[in-house]
């Protein structure tokens, strides 16, 4: 996820989540394009960084290569990013010898050029990498239970036993949201996503 052009996205990665959880792969989020953004969206970033940790997910900056190439070894990793995000670049990184070609950002359109236009299986710190192509929007095939099973951090005893979270009088997650333990755009996706899929 890259933090300027194209722009950080929480509603994203939120969405790539519930993908990799619904099919049982372990999400990393790596963030690119820390160093070209202001100290003060630095802080910003910084605040969903924390609270995607706290949840149990691992987050890297891409200046991490080390601790990313670690991760990578001996596994199978699908590398998922909008296009521009830096996918290329942070493999070249990880691989100086894989010389991917990389590309500009549009400026006037806030994302990338497509550069990766393959699926392409790559041999990297004795594990597989898919450099996948880059996207500009992103869909997810699930139901309204599927996305609340998978939103694992609201995974908390409620008041009832179906409860969505959304009106019901009593909600424990609505009471965490207004009390500051669950960030509002962490619930502001979550409600995002019931609204935009079938019930």
């Amino acid at each position: 996820m890259s933090t300027s052009i194209p722009v950080f996205s929480s509603y994203l990665i939120d969405k790539f989540l519930l993908i990799a959880y619904e099919n049982s792969i372990e999400p990393i989020i790596i963030i690119t394009k820390f160093d070209m953004i202001s100290q003060k969206e630095k802080m910003e970033i910084k605040k969903y960084i924390s609270y995607y940790r706290k949840i149990g997910i691992k987050v890297y900056l891409n200046t991490s290569v080390s601790k990313i190439k670690k991760e990578f070894e001996g596994c199978v990793v699908a590398l998922c990013g909008q296009t521009g995000a830096g996918k290329s670049s942070l493999l070249n990184k990880i691989d100086a010898s894989l010389k991917l070609k990389t590309g500009e950002v549009s400026t006037s359109l806030g994302r990338g050029k497509h550069t990766t236009r393959l699926v392409e299986l790559l041999e990297v710190n004795d594990g597989l990498i898919a450099d996948t192509p880059g996207f500009s929007s992103l869909d997810i095939h699930m139901n309204r239970n599927d996305i609340r099973k998978f939103y694992y951090d609201f995974n908390i005893p409620c008041k009832y036993r179906s409860c969505s979270h959304i009106k019901e009088d009593g909600c424990e997650i609505i009471k965490l949201v207004n009390k500051n333990k669950i960030p509002t755009w962490r619930y502001d996706n979550y409600v995002k996503f019931l609204s935009e899929v079938e019930k």
